[in-house]
């Protein structure tokens, strides 16, 4: 029975996440029958075919380890929340609000999209979910005001990848994160907001940019002003506040989700047009069976990983490989944890692609004086873009389908306009603060410091500043940018000295 249920969970691993993640399964089963002929750091005792069953099927070190666990007790109850969000027609609220506040300035529909897909995304927690919601509605208006239609695809593809970073869902990992630092889960959604926000706040600018550059207007239709959206649907905020109000004041997450839930059907019975009919309530529940279905089948084969890892020793010794490599240098690990989750990532669920990080890099990481919080954070950053990077990112695909362009020119230029988002995961990394681990004056500079790395980093990808930059402008102003975000003094000093030299080069011209 136990060989039959892994035989079973390989296969619909296989249909449902791709071919990737169930051979790495089958690899490492294999080498925990084989150890014993192996040498090197790949040598350990070995397992007989029962007992490698027995520890994957019949024990807490295997398919029910920490990921499973999270999975059916935490996840299932907030994607349960997102989805009964969704069908009570806050998703269009959250699209309404984002037009309200940035439809008629330059690129508005773009801009909109950014906000909109950023709110819903916080709710839907699946880079996927928020493209088949918002994309239909963000793609076509995009279309229309003059963004090319794989540029179209590429805002929305990168600001509905935020929605894996932005708190309350973050896709569930937060909740497997929880449990590897063994600390609340309203400590991770503290930390991780922050640098969410400034995610979408890149991307945003970048938006902007791209629309000054091409000369794209605003909406063209009647926009509806903020305070009109707010009459309409205001009450959709509350079962946030309830959800956050209860965590502050000390309910566990399970049970704050499980009061939440009530609170989202009460809200669709104070307006007629919002009330929830029992259909409804039918297609909320299939929406999260449908998402946490594929995150329990990446958690169920990544617990037989981690459990192989676990008893072979393998993943101390390639911790300790890692640190021999490093030596006091912090950026082997930082971008080795950058390649394993990206790469990871492009080709298996964002939840596998941090926990196979977590277990293999993160160690070696915090072992050199990162904060754990911080190197799981990185983790997940990498993991969740390479859902939309070419050449197998899913994202991408589907945001380009959706607005009818070719997929690698839309996965290309998604990846361009989140490029100066991933600089955040690098700033927390050099500079907890960022995460909120510090005094207020740490924690300001370093938000500051950040946002002008963002900036600074979006122009010089973008290409523009007054007028259209050369390539050799655009790579000084990213290198300039870069500096920002590492936050020594010295760095600071040379990235503001490089960027200064181009932004005056460039106004000179332009005066010219």
């Amino acid at each position: 029975m136990g060989a039959a249920l892994i035989l079973m969970l390989l296969e619909a691993g296989r249909r449902a996440l791709g071919p990737i993640l169930p051979l790495i399964t089958i690899v490492t089963l294999i080498y925990a029958y084989i150890g014993p002929h192996l040498g090197g750091i790949l040598y350990h005792e070995g397992l007989s075919f029962v007992n490698m069953v027995d520890l994957s099927a019949f024990t807490m070190g295997g398919i029910f380890t920490i990921p499973v666990r999270v999975c059916s007790t935490y996840i299932i109850l907030f994607v349960m929340f997102g989805a009964f969000i969704q069908v009570s027609g806050a998703g269009g609220f959250l699209t309404r609000l984002g037009y309200a506040m940035a439809g008629k300035s330059r690129g508005g529909p773009g801009k909109a999209a950014v906000i909109g897909s950023g709110f819903i995304g916080s709710i839907t927690g699946s880079a996927a979910a928020n493209i088949a919601v918002t994309g239909a509605v963000t793609i076509p208006i995009m279309k229309s005001v003059g963004f090319k239609p794989h540029v179209a695809g590429a805002i929305e593809a990168a600001t509905s990848n935020g929605g894996q970073i932005l708190p309350p869902v973050m896709g569930g990992i937060a909740f497997i994160m929880m449990e590897f630092l063994g600390i609340s889960y309203w400590e991770i959604c503290l930390a991780a907001f922050i640098p969410a926000i400034l995610y979408e706040v890149a991307i945003f600018y970048q938006v902007h940019l791209h629309s000054v550059k091409h000369g794209i207007p605003g909406s063209k239709g009647a926009i509806p002003q903020v305070k009109e959206v707010l009459k309409e649907g205001a009450e959709f905020f509350l079962p946030f506040i309830f959800l956050i109000g209860v965590l502050v004041y000390g309910f566990s997450p399970i049970r704050a989700t499980l009061l939440s839930i009530p609170v989202v059907l009460v809200v669709t019975l104070l307006r007629k047009k919002n009330r929830m009919r029992i259909k409804y309530l039918f297609s909320a529940l299939e929406r999260a069976v449908m998402i946490v279905r594929l995150i329990m089948l990446a958690c169920a084969l990544c617990g037989i990983v981690m459990g192989v890892i676990f008893y072979t020793g393998i993943g101390s010794d390639i911790v300790a490989i890692i640190r021999g490599l490093a030596g006091e240098s912090l950026w082997v690990p930082v971008l080795m944890a950058a390649a394993v989750s990206f790469l990871t990532g492009m080709v298996a669920s964002p939840v596998s692609a941090y926990v196979l990080c977590a277990i293999l890099v993160v160690p070696a990481t915090v072992g050199l004086g990162v904060p754990p919080l911080a190197a799981h954070l990185f983790s997940v950053y990498f993991a969740s873009i390479a859902i939309i990077s070419p050449p197998v990112g899913a994202g991408f695909y589907q945001a380009a389908a959706m607005a009818g362009a070719e997929p690698f020119p839309t996965g290309w230029r998604a990846v361009g306009f989140a490029t100066p988002a991933l600089i955040v995961a690098f700033a927390f990394v050099f500079n907890p603060a960022l995460l909120l681990m510090g005094s207020f004056p740490e924690i300001i500079k370093a938000i500051f410091l950040t946002l002008m790395a963002i900036c600074i980093i979006g122009t010089g990808v973008e290409g523009w500043f007054l007028k259209e930059l050369n390539i050799f402008q655009r790579a000084l102003l990213i290198i300039g940018g870069f500096l920002f975000a590492m936050m020594a003094l010295y760095q600071i000093i040379a990235g503001a000295a490089i960027t200064i030299s181009v932004l005056l080069w460039q106004w000179i011209i332009r005066k010219r």
